[in-house]
């Protein structure tokens, strides 16, 4: 009995180290491992055939806060193959070279843009912290100086105006005085945005002034009354007359000082 208790646990031993060895792993190398797919991130591919053109800028958002931003130094870009004009709101025209690197990197002259999408007229720039809306133009709002059909004898005489043909965003493009009226001290107007109508002669927004060489923004109140437009900003107040007013220009100023030419954007 003792004999048969001993047969048998040998013959258990060996079957437990045939089964052993019989789930050896198999040699590295005969078996595939299964190794999870992950997708190269997919690169934006813009082309220079989509950037040709002239394009301006109707629109700056900031990243961070998403709210629209007001600012007088619209980008403006030409680019004809690879070679590209840059001008930055009443700023010197700068020319350079004009290419894509890496896809999605626009670089004109000395500057880079990301670009963000590009989708038929529109085109959207990453700069720093801020997206500039760029849209391709016939022809920059610069460029239709001196080509109104009205006489330039009719924007010497003070005319009554609507707040509704002031509405919306203006850049003064042109200054007329006397010599010796402009000097270090005289205020100028850089751009004014006439934003929010609350009667048919009072409107909200923002004027951009040259003040000691240095640009300063105020919110303000414009308020028409007959040939002259007041514009209250906290302590400050200026007095401007009115001489024409319509969809394309804005005059207006001092007939014995300084009068101002502003187109829109």
């Amino acid at each position: 009995m003792k004999s048969n208790k001993i047969f048998f646990v040998g013959c258990l031993l060996v079957s437990m180290v045939q089964n052993v060895f019989s789930q050896r792993v198999i040699r590295k190398g005969t078996t595939p491992i299964k190794m999870k797919k992950t997708s190269a991130p997919r690169k934006s591919n813009f082309a220079m055939e989509q950037v040709q053109g002239k394009w301006q800028e109707y629109g700056r958002v900031d990243i961070a806060t998403h709210k629209k931003l007001a600012y007088t130094d619209t980008l403006m870009l030409v680019i004809v193959k690879d070679k590209v004009e840059v001008k930055e709101g009443m700023s010197m025209d700068m020319k350079g070279d004009a290419d894509i690197e890496g896809g999605s990197i626009l670089t004109v002259a000395e500057d880079s843009y990301s670009i963000v999408s590009i989708a038929g007229t529109q085109m959207i720039l990453k700069d720093w912290d801020v997206l500039k809306t760029m849209r391709r133009v016939k022809f920059f709002y610069l460029e239709t100086v001196g080509k109104d059909s009205i006489k330039q004898t009719d924007n010497n005489i003070p005319k009554n105006i609507l707040l509704a043909d002031i509405m919306g965003k203006w850049m003064v493009y042109k200054k007329e005085a006397k010599p010796g009226v402009i000097n270090d001290e005289t205020e100028l107007v850089y751009s004014l945005a006439v934003l929010k109508d609350s009667t048919q002669n009072i409107a909200t927004g923002e004027i951009v002034m040259n003040i000691n060489n240095m640009q300063q923004k105020f919110a303000c109140i414009f308020i028409l009354k007959d040939s002259t437009m007041q514009v209250l900003a906290n302590n400050k107040t200026w007095s401007f007359n009115t001489y024409r007013a319509d969809k394309s220009e804005f005059v207006f100023g001092k007939q014995n000082e300084v009068k101002h030419y502003a187109k829109r954007f």
